[in-house]
């Protein structure tokens, strides 16, 4: 009993005050109960280690919490929807493969919608919130959505966070998490102030924007299959004064060939190029040159993301053919993810906690022209489902939605708010369990961790274990809290 004893004291020391809610949807567990289950463990060592977000430690500390009672909604395609579900609810993905392969809110329930465009995405948001899940966890994908300011599909996530309609902000609906993929555009992202290159005869095109080394070419190296190059620049996403022009070129060995070019011409402040680099000429290298069609010269923020079979090149991922690296790792975050009532989670490696993947999207996100700290912390990957091994900030953001299952099931009466400040609160490097002293871009608040949120959280109000409600080891112990001073211990 000493060490049951020991385990309440800590936990009403780290209590902290909480706003009230009503119990959400579907939940009607008595919060005595998983008190006094707690009390059944009362010989339980805890260890730690096992489990790099430490679930193993939560799920032990907390007997009986499994997500059981929460509703989760997945928004991802294919492949990647599976391994999100797998590692929220299969038991045995991997036969026992790597840390944290298995499922960790295996009592929760999942439903899952896709999109392929902002619309669907909005739509998804509002089929969810119908459903009347407690959590959405994202990783959509979507590029052609506003980059430098809040436009449908992050305000469908401010929307269902807030308990409003997801499609126009009407209504009351009860409160959802929402947890976001940070996207994994790290190492093929670029950023930068139009800048007009000097002279002319740059492929026989003016107002040439100079990415560096006086280059009018960004470049990568190109593998087989279909590369996508997105482009956007800072001014409102429907109704831009500016324009500009996105050419794409192939390196045959020895010259630049034109391949493709999006020329639309004012509307949209969104252009893309696309080449299958398969059959006949397989380009080696690929590269996109931009122009400033609006006869409105300004110094326009120009932001490009290469997608799909790129790779690095000798001087880094992306290159000016001057040879200079020119790719921006930072202010990657876009869309829902680049709202700050979103949890927003980049990604490690599970055997390397410390080290940031580096394709994992960096923060700022730059909306409405100023910055967010928009990433909040870093979940882990690289763990095996039954399609193979599962990458990126997608599954970090299933083991961190797996977290915030485990939170409201332990408390259903949690806000939002609430579930993002202990995640938030609680993040760490890994090995030091204090929280992590300073905010950067590349980690965020640091490592989630499952233990630490959920004491965090936890706020114990007004246990009773006397003879008449003790359904632990010992119904006689007569150990209670009331809140209203220090804890007493009368028994034996």
């Amino acid at each position: 009993m000493r060490k049951f004893f020991d385990s309440i004291t800590k936990r009403l020391a780290r209590t902290k005050s909480r706003s009230s809610a009503a119990p959400r949807r579907g939940h009607h567990r008595n919060r005595l109960q998983r008190f006094e289950q707690l009390e059944q463990r009362t010989l339980l060592s805890i260890s730690g280690g096992a489990g790099v977000l430490n679930f193993d430690d939560a799920l032990a500390e907390f007997p009986g919490i499994d997500g059981t009672g929460v509703s989760i909604g997945l928004i991802a395609n294919g492949a990647e929807a599976t391994a999100m579900s797998e590692i929220l609810l299969d038991a045995d993905t991997d036969g026992g493969g790597p840390d944290l392969a298995e499922g960790v809110a295996l009592g929760a329930t999942v439903t899952t919608e896709s999109a392929t465009n902002e619309t669907e995405f909005v739509t998804a948001v509002a089929t969810l919130q119908d459903a009347g899940v407690d959590i959405i966890i994202a990783a959509p994908g979507i590029y052609e959505q506003a980059w430098f300011q809040d436009g449908n599909a992050a305000q469908a996530a401010q929307n269902v966070i807030a308990g409003t309609d997801a499609e126009d902000g009407t209504g009351s609906y009860d409160p959802i998490v929402f947890v976001s993929a940070a996207g994994d555009d790290g190492q093929i992202h670029y950023q930068g102030a139009y800048s007009e290159l000097s002279g002319s005869g740059h492929a026989s095109k003016t107002f040439t924007h100079e990415f560096g080394d006086s280059s009018y070419l960004l470049v990568v190296d190109a593998g087989a299959g279909v590369v996508d190059v997105h482009m956007e620049w800072s001014e409102p996403f429907g109704s831009p004064t500016d324009a500009y022009y996105l050419y794409m070129y192939g390196w045959d060995g020895s010259n630049w060939q034109f391949l493709t070019s999006d020329t639309t011409l004012f509307g949209t402040t969104y252009l893309s190029v696309s080449h299958n680099n398969t059959g006949g000429t397989q380009y080696s290298q690929i590269a996109v040159q931009v122009t400033d069609e609006g006869f409105d010269i300004a110094d326009d923020t120009l932001e490009i993301i290469f997608t799909g079979p790129v790779s690095e090149t000798s001087d880094g991922w992306i290159t000016t053919n001057g040879g200079s690296n020119d790719y921006t790792p930072n202010d990657a975050i876009f869309g829902p993810a680049a709202v700050e009532s979103v949890m927003t989670a980049g990604t490690a490696h599970y055997t390397t906690p410390l080290v940031v993947a580096d394709d994992s999207s960096r923060g700022p996100s730059t909306v409405g022209g100023s910055p967010r700290s928009s990433l909040d912390g870093i979940g882990v990957d690289n763990v095996t489902f039954s399609g193979g091994t599962a990458t990126g900030t997608s599954v970090a953001a299933a083991y961190t939605g797996g977290i915030a299952a485990l939170m409201l099931d332990m408390d259903p009466g949690l806000t939002p708010a609430v579930v993002h400040a202990s995640l938030v609160d609680t993040a760490h490097v890994s090995g030091d369990t204090a929280p992590t002293p300073n905010y950067d871009n590349i980690r965020g608040n640091g490592l989630f961790d499952a233990l630490e949120a959920m004491l965090d959280a936890n706020s114990l109000t007004e246990p009773n274990l006397t003879d008449g409600t003790d359904r632990g080891v010992s119904n006689s112990d007569e150990l209670t809290n009331t809140n209203d001073g220090d804890v007493t211990f009368d028994g034996t």
